[in-house]
């Protein structure tokens, strides 16, 4: 092929291509379009159904990089042993650092704190197997933190998934009763403050 040939081939490869060029759509590059900015998610925690209770959390969006959360808690476990009632309320906040930049989706980490009111009954036994009550209220600090991911679909359901460290500090419990000779019974428990390893699993919904 002689050297006006080659030429003549370019050019006709070159305006093919402009001219595709020319007409195709804008497309917005790939990392302007890869989510969907969501300004609130809030979840519930399924596994406190089971001692019908629940757990919301709404994780609201302070930037691409952060978040703020607001936390609500509830438990009823009547298998709390050796308690035969047990009732946990407590509200909390928490701070999430999003180190993608796509909040509130994606990997997170961050601290929480919450104060909680709990009920607990226990139950003794007298001399000849007589059942009475004893009743403690405490209120409990809880601080610690989670790792997680949380992953946002097209239609925004929401999936969380997280682990953490928990502590709690408990003060002293002061236990109050009656026994069935009519007598009082009073004594203190001291406080503790435990560390646990806990896990996170929300289901919700984004907007």
């Amino acid at each position: 092929m002689n050297m006006p040939k080659i030429i003549l081939v370019f050019l006709l490869i070159n305006v093919f291509f402009t001219s595709n060029a020319a007409s195709a759509p804008n497309v917005t590059p790939a990392e302007d379009i890869k989510y969907e900015i969501k300004h609130l998610a809030i979840t519930v925690n399924p596994l406190t159904w089971f001692s019908l209770g629940f757990d919301v959390q709404a994780d609201i969006r302070l930037g691409s990089m952060f978040s703020a959360q607001i936390l609500a808690s509830y438990e009823n476990d009547d298998f709390n042993i050796p308690y035969n009632e047990f009732t946990w309320a407590g509200i909390g906040a928490g701070i999430r650092y999003y180190w993608e930049g796509r909040a509130v989706n994606g990997w997170y980490v961050g601290p929480f704190f919450s104060y909680n009111f709990v009920t607990a009954v226990l139950t003794k036994y007298d001399s000849v197997d007589v059942t009475y009550e004893i009743k403690a209220s405490i209120k409990t600090i809880n601080f610690g933190g989670f790792f997680g991911y949380q992953t946002i679909w097209d239609n925004g359901i929401t999936l969380d998934i997280g682990i953490g460290m928990n502590i709690t500090a408990i003060p002293d419990i002061k236990y109050e009763g009656e026994n069935p000779a009519g007598e009082a019974e009073k004594w203190t428990q001291p406080g503790e403050t435990p560390i646990d390893f806990i896990v996170q699993i929300g289901i919700g919904y984004a907007f």
